[in-house]
């Protein structure tokens, strides 16, 4: 089409340069065959012109030459005898018989004139020396000679003189008979003729003397002027040459020549005539032959234009259709539709090749509707649907045809397919053509599904991360409970004398307590966000350690196998989180089996090479450690495996457990940046997999004995939380460890007393959940009075941004809640020895800058 279209277009172009070049040359050639028609016609005037002005100057000269002939034979047969009186009276009437002879005049031998048609002069005229004279005395056989015009004082005018020989009876030279005409009466002759304001005429001798020259203007006869011949006439006619000649010469300007012999006669008659006269209206009529050439160009310029534009437009059509007609096929081949057309005249169904594809049939012929309708690959179920769906469109109950259906492939396998259509009916609401597209949405369903069950997911941890906020709450308010309960408790035991009653019963009370501490621990670690510094932990020595820890509590007839494959394989966490997870899935899978059973624990190091789909999530790629608890218990029905890790969900008889095992693994896994994966069936057990992230492998750190509780040196500490008694039992435990408390139970008055004397404290033990300030509010305050004042944050639950808080308030150390007067010795004795460090550096350091000895040191 576009080939087509531009055939078309130089076409349209050539015809146009054709059409312009053809109709100009065509005036061209008309031009230049006027002109040269016009020249010959010129040339043909001015050459009949000269004709006959030659043929009337050969008469006018003719009449004098015989005039001269018969007063030459009247003189020498009877003149000579005659009187000087009668002799001119002879010639004075001989004179009147040719009106242009002004003067006839008889020279003797020795060229006097001796008589004449008019007066005699003087003394008489010596004409011995002039040319006609000279060329009668020397040569007897010239006729008629026709002298150069010369001016007579006779007829005080210039004249041509002609002349003839006079002989004596005995044939010698006896003088000179002349005949005297007048130019200007000589040119009354051509007068008559008209030969145009630009054409001249030139009379002139066949050696080029001018005679005569017409108008006479500034080159024409005057008295005291002669003609001039224009310059490339001379010569023109040779002497023997023919009687008429015709040239076109350039005297300035060009000109075209007409050139005669008189006949007889030493004279030529030029006509010449200005090329701008005779091409005057032919340059006319040539410039508006130019103006119409220019203006049928023009308008065939413009035609061509318009028909390019036309083209163009056309070519944009036939464009913008080939451009609709691709984007229509390749939006039909990227959308993957199948085309149908039901012709319901003629009662036939076309089927389009990617239509055939999805429904799976071989045949490429058209069916009939009642083919079509008992097709056997669409699914029995929604077979009535799709024509049921169909009919009501025809009908006019449904603007568009739109329903989804079944078909199978060869496998068996069944895919969804959606159609959409549309009738096409004439005026009377009858329906023609049915049109109607079909997509493939298999993909689509199957995402749909997906997506409920990721929605499902996601309401399962949504639920979870609100169960584990609201934990963490409870938590904290406890862990101020339980901390006054195990503090009062250990200073009661030290108090308490040793194998007495009193000490049994307090024993029994730091038992209870400590089993509240880790069923707290447990609700912290699963509802805190992780803010804890991670280290490497090898894994397979935990779980060593929480196997044998369980060993000797299993059931008779439960089996505990550990298959430990991964001796170096490390993860980012804590032990602690570690033999938690081992000790809480262990401890349901044995709870799960009923009599007799095995547990086996497995622990390998996985490269997992594709993303992978958990029952809790996706699995990233990457290398993980890989703990796996297997048990041949009970198993789990789907609703019990969907709160299986709700915290506080538990199958087993009230009092036999807490429901919190489950929920802590999942919030220390989910910490951990792991991912839990469960696979049961009821009746034939359970397997909990749980996949932590990997940077390596590591030698396994064996814990180290802890070393005995640190005391102080009489240290003033600082103490502030909301609760009394907690401030009144730390009180007395860092004084019984050997430092000075200062209690105080409320933020406000404690920064009150800090301000009035900064140096007075050497290290701060706040509470995070203080009414006025917060913990890290109120290590901010006191940092920015002295910078270099060690600080410890208690928290029973921090929440979430608490890590970055504490980063940005400088806390040097943090102690959980509730909190063991062992742990929170080592914390403050290791915090107390760091700021010492840090001011011997500074020390050292301005002591070597100033050359002087360090000496003691006070901050601030």
């Amino acid at each position: 089409m576009q080939q087509r279209t531009s055939l078309m277009r130089y076409a349209v172009i050539f015809a146009g340069v054709a059409f312009t070049l053809v109709f100009a040359g065509s005036s061209a050639y008309d031009a230049w065959y006027q002109r040269d028609q016009i020249y010959q016609a010129s040339e043909r005037e001015l050459g009949n012109f000269s004709r006959v002005l030659a043929t009337e100057t050969a008469r006018s000269v003719q009449t004098v030459n015989v005039l001269l002939r018969d007063t030459a034979w009247w003189y020498q047969q009877q003149g000579h005898r005659l009187s000087g009186e009668e002799i001119t009276r002879t010639l004075a009437t001989f004179s009147e018989l040719a009106p242009q002879v002004a003067l006839l005049a008889l020279s003797d031998a020795r060229g006097v004139q001796r008589y004449r048609s008019l007066p005699l002069g003087t003394p008489p005229i010596d004409v011995n020396d002039r040319p006609y004279f000279k060329v009668h005395r020397d040569n007897d056989d010239v006729g008629l000679y026709i002298n150069a015009p010369i001016f007579s004082r006779a007829i005080g005018h210039k004249g041509l003189v002609m002349s003839r020989r006079l002989n004596d009876a005995r044939g010698r030279f006896a003088g000179v008979a002349s005949a005297t005409v007048r130019l200007d009466h000589l040119s009354t002759t051509y007068d008559g003729i008209n030969f145009g304001s630009q054409t001249q005429m030139h009379v002139t001798l066949l050696d080029g003397t001018p005679v005569i020259g017409l108008p006479q203007q500034n080159d024409g006869i005057s008295a005291s002027s002669s003609p001039v011949v224009p310059a490339g006439l001379d010569g023109l006619v040779p002497p023997d040459g023919p009687g008429s000649h015709l040239r076109r010469v350039i005297d300035g300007r060009p000109k075209v020549v007409a050139a005669a012999r008189v006949p007889g006669q030493p004279m030529v008659i030029y006509l010449v005539r200005d090329e701008a006269e005779i091409l005057r209206g032919w340059r006319t009529e040539t410039g508006h032959m130019f103006v119409r050439t220019l203006i049928l160009a023009l308008c065939v310029l413009l035609s061509v234009c318009l028909a390019m534009r036309q083209l163009r437009k056309l070519d944009q059509h036939e464009r913008a259709l080939s451009l609709s007609e691709q984007r229509y096929a390749l939006a039909m081949d990227a959308a993957n539709e199948g085309h149908a057309e039901w012709d319901v005249l003629n009662d036939t169904v076309y089927l389009s090749p990617r239509w055939r594809e999805m429904h799976f049939l071989t045949d490429s012929a058209d069916v009939t509707f009642e083919q079509f309708r008992a097709m056997s690959r669409v699914h029995p179920d929604d077979r009535d649907l799709l024509i049921t769906a169909m009919e009501r469109h025809l009908r006019g109950d449904m603007r568009f045809f739109e329903v989804e259906y079944r078909v199978k492939d060869g496998q068996g396998d069944w895919h969804w397919i959606h159609a959409r259509g549309r009738v096409h009916s004439d005026a009377t609401d009858e329906p023609l053509r049915f049109y109607w597209t079909t997509t493939d949405i298999s993909h689509r369903k199957a995402a749909e599904a997906e997506k409920l069950q990721l929605e499902a997911k996601l309401l399962r941890a949504r639920h979870l991360e609100s169960l584990g906020t609201m934990a963490g709450g409870i938590a904290h308010d406890f862990n101020n409970i339980l901390g006054a309960i195990l503090g009062y408790g250990e200073m009661a035991q030290r108090a308490a004398e040793p194998e007495g009653p009193m000490a049994r019963y307090l024993d029994r009370v730091m038992q209870a307590g400590l089993r509240a501490k880790a069923l707290v621990r447990r609700i912290i670690d699963f509802s805190r966000s992780g803010y804890g510094e991670k280290s490497p932990v090898a894994v397979q020595p935990v779980v060593e350690e929480a196997l044998a820890l369980l060993a000797p509590t299993l059931p008779a007839g439960v089996v505990l196998m550990p298959c430990l494959s991964a001796p170096r394989a490390a993860i980012l966490g804590e032990v602690s989180q570690v033999h938690q997870v081992v000790m809480n899935l262990c401890t349901n899978a044995i709870a799960a089996i009923e009599g007799a059973g095995t547990v086996t624990v497995s622990l390998s190091h996985e490269h997992v090479a594709q993303d992978t789909h958990c029952c809790h999530g996706v699995l990233k790629s990457g290398n993980y450690v890989r703990l796996q608890v297997q048990d041949t218990g009970r198993g789990m029905d789907a609703r019990t495996l969907d709160r299986a890790f709700d915290p506080f969900f538990t199958t087993r008889p009230v009092g036999e457990g807490a429901g919190l095992g489950l929920s802590v693994v999942h919030g220390i896994v989910t910490d951990l940046g792991g991912m839990t994966d469960v696979v049961t069936k009821l009746g034939q057990g359970s397997t909990f997999t749980i996949w932590l992230p990997s940077p390596g492998e590591i030698q396994a750190i064996r814990a180290e004995q802890a070393a005995p509780s640190p005391t102080g040196q009489g240290e003033t500490i600082m103490v502030v939380d909301d609760e009394p008694a907690l401030v009144e039992l730390l009180e007395e435990s860092l004084a019984a460890l050997g430092y000075e408390p200062v209690g105080y139970v409320s933020s406000a008055k404690a920064l009150q007393a800090f301000r009035a004397d900064p140096q007075r404290f050497d290290l701060l033990l706040t509470d995070q959940q203080l009414p006025e300030l917060s913990g890290t509010e109120f290590v901010t305050r006191l940092k920015a009075l002295r910078p270099r004042l060690p600080a410890i944050l208690m928290t029973g639950h921090g929440g979430e941004g608490l890590e970055p808080r504490i980063r940005s308030a400088g806390v040097d150390a943090v102690l959980h809640k509730p909190v063991l007067a062992q742990d929170m010795a080592a914390c403050i004795a290791r915090v107390l020895k760091s700021a010492r460090d840090a001011h011997a550096g500074d020390g050292q350091a301005q002591a070597h800058g100033s050359g002087l000895a360090p000496g003691p040191h006070a901050d601030g």
